[in-house]
């Protein structure tokens, strides 16, 4: 369920660079005391996997798999492959379980964004990661 009324707020944006070697194992995006003010989760990919007839550079690996849980308590997961200019929304609670797997070659970009209803927590700059820094 996706429920998006009233005003939204940009919590957190950046730009991430996932160098080979970089996951994330799975969490959801409002899971620490201090992140329980994201509501909604997005990321526009900004480059394709290198198995992609569309780009040049790109990466192997780093695919988004949103995790499941069936009535037996077995768990599935759906696969978001990534393509360049692909938009990704969601709510940030625990009903979006999601992980990374292993960039395998390459670097993977994406345009990451996190929005509040709570305006208290609104930010307007946008944060660079890059390999071991944060300008």
């Amino acid at each position: 369920k996706f429920d998006c009324f009233g005003e939204l707020y940009y919590e957190w944006t950046s730009i991430n660079c996932w160098n080979k070697g970089s996951y994330i194992n799975p969490h959801h995006d409002s899971n620490r005391d201090y992140l329980k003010q994201r509501h909604f989760s997005a990321l526009v990919y900004l480059n394709s996997k290198t198995n992609s007839q569309q780009e040049q550079v790109g990466f192997k690996g780093g695919d988004f798999h949103f995790v499941q849980k069936n009535s037996q308590g077995i768990e599935s997961s759906t696969v978001v492959t990534p393509e360049s200019g692909l938009l990704l929304a969601f709510s940030s609670g625990s009903e979006n379980i999601h992980y990374v797997t292993e960039v395998k070659e390459g670097v993977r970009y994406a345009l990451t964004l996190w929005f509040t209803k709570d305006s208290k927590y609104s930010s307007s700059e946008l944060k660079y990661f890059l390999p071991g820094r944060i300008l």
